[in-house]
């Protein structure tokens, strides 16, 4: 695990992290990206992860076992998946 701080804070809160998690024992795994996003003296941890690549190529975002090329997931019912964006705006919301 790489973890990141702000050097212009007096604490030594790291609240970013690449982390790699070996799974299965067969010297393959995850590669995650985790962000800990709170005000408060909390530290980065794999439950932080925000993105994860595995080794079979499937990427997560809200997910640190993703079952399929693209897995999205999201606990907000009202909340949009995916927006896409041009120079008029809004040009597509899920």
């Amino acid at each position: 695990m790489i973890r990141f701080g702000d050097k212009t804070q007096t604490t030594s809160y790291q609240k970013g992290a690449l982390i790699y998690e070996g799974v299965a024992g067969s010297a393959r795994g995850r590669f995650h990206i985790a962000l800990e996003n709170t005000d408060t003296g909390g530290t980065v941890a794999l439950t932080d992860a925000r993105l994860t690549v595995q080794s079979d190529g499937n990427v997560g975002i809200g997910t640190t076992a993703p079952n399929a090329k693209l897995n999205v997931y999201t606990t907000s019912a009202t909340s949009s998946v995916l927006t896409v964006q041009g120079t008029s705006g809004t040009l597509f919301s899920v």
